[in-house]
């Protein structure tokens, strides 16, 4: 079932549907949210409201990946453009081609062609221009190569243009991080002067970016000036809702663009029909509803999945479970502890070890490069408690070391 949920002014034009059950008694999916289409409206400053302008249709294959993006005038009804995807071996976007609607004919434009490491993070991106029937490099053809730390963090990526038969450096961004590993700054700088091209600024709460907040240099005067603001907004689940950009009009800030999401429930690849209870945070509660009834219920309030109690309970029990999949020896410590990874690298690719103390903050990362032991130094840490976080491909996994 295709179900639209407008999550910034939502209709309430269903009633709750009657009926439902306690969880464990159904069977229930794990049912979660994709992204359905995207709305962007222009503010009229005259009239002093927001009028629609396009609006962006996600399709979806039977794994729930996004296979093309349809571009529409939200005024005119009329389809604009379309965005292709494919995918590789591993499901990650390998080609993406775009293409415009013109006098009912799709013609093919540009198309962009993604590269990974062995570790599967991008690491640079091609643009091919049409021309002729042919696709070829030209003036307009781009190139990104993408530089990761030690954190699998994006670093800096380096912006290429084709000139002269050859791919040439125009541009590097850097990124800056928190100790959340959140990115909180990002700097361009142009090639090959180095001159400064713009600065961007991050703000977050609750692990949700807040704030993107983007000035440009002035070479005439010196100076950073304001470009742009956007402004992220989240709906009662924690979805993010919409963004406002704005705009400096005589001095101030002022509206200009504003992109809602709205969404869809989604369940995994294969799920059987008679499986397709659906877990739902309902006053406090959870419960399980049918599929027909999660959009009533959204409309009203309730959020997929259960309640955040709940689910900390949850979390804690399969963190136990998890603890028993790798040993950490000696424990409690003194100088040093080992990991012993071989049992859980049968079954996963772990990529990263994390240290949190007992707070949760993060304190140091150790990238996992095929071991099937580590050995953790305690250096500067005092005697405490520390959480072991181990991060892979397909789950994280989580045990306490005790230095002494």
């Amino acid at each position: 079932m295709r179900t639209r949920i407008p999550l910034i002014v939502i209709s309430l034009f269903l009633t709750i549907a009657a009926g439902y059950s306690q969880p464990g008694r159904d069977r229930v999916s794990s049912a979660f949210f994709l992204q359905d289409y995207t709305a962007i409206s222009v503010w009229d400053s005259e009239l002093n409201r927001w009028e629609a302008s396009t609006r962006q249709v996600a399709v979806y294959n039977e794994r729930n990946r996004l296979i093309e993006s349809v571009a529409i005038n939200d005024v005119t009804g009329d389809t604009i453009s379309k965005t292709t995807s494919t995918y590789n071996d591993q499901g990650r976007v390998e080609i993406q081609l775009y293409s415009e609607l013109r006098e009912g004919e799709w013609y093919e434009l540009r198309y962009l062609y993604f590269e990974y490491d062995e570790f599967n993070r991008r690491t640079s991106v091609t643009t091919y221009i049409r021309e002729e029937g042919e696709w070829v490099f030209s003036s307009r053809a781009r190139q990104y190569n993408l530089i990761y730390d030690e954190n699998d963090r994006l670093l800096s990526y380096e912006s290429q243009h084709w000139i002269d038969g050859e791919w040439q450096t125009t541009a590097i961004d850097y990124n800056e991080y928190d100790e959340l590993g959140d990115r909180v700054y990002q700097l361009r700088r142009l090639m090959p002067s180095g001159q400064k091209s713009y600065q961007v600024f991050y703000t977050y709460m609750d692990n949700k970016m807040l704030t993107r907040h983007v000035q440009s240099w002035n070479r005439s005067t010196g100076e950073w000036v304001d470009s742009y603001r956007d402004q992220y907004h989240y709906d009662q689940c924690g979805l993010r809702s919409d963004f406002i950009r704005q705009r400096i009009v005589g001095g101030q800030w002022a509206n200009s663009q504003k992109t809602e999401y709205f969404y869809m429930v989604a369940f995994p690849y294969g799920t059987a029909q008679r499986d397709r209870k659906v877990e739902i945070c309902h006053n406090g509660r959870t419960i399980m509803v049918s599929e027909n009834a999660v959009a009533a219920h959204l409309a009203h309030g309730d959020c997929l999945g259960p309640c955040p109690d709940e689910q900390s309970a949850r979390n804690r029990a399969a963190e136990t479970e998890r603890e028993r999949q790798f040993t950490i020896y000696p424990n409690p410590a003194r100088e040093t502890a080992t990991l012993d990874l071989r049992e859980l690298s049968e079954r996963d690719n772990i990529r990263r070890v994390e240290i949190a103390d007992s707070r949760g903050n993060r304190l140091r990362t150790i990238n996992v490069r095929g071991e099937t032991e580590l050995t953790i130094a305690r250096g500067s840490l005092p005697a405490g408690n520390y959480y072991i976080r181990l991060v892979g491909s397909r789950g994280e996994y989580s045990a306490v070391l005790i230095f002494q």
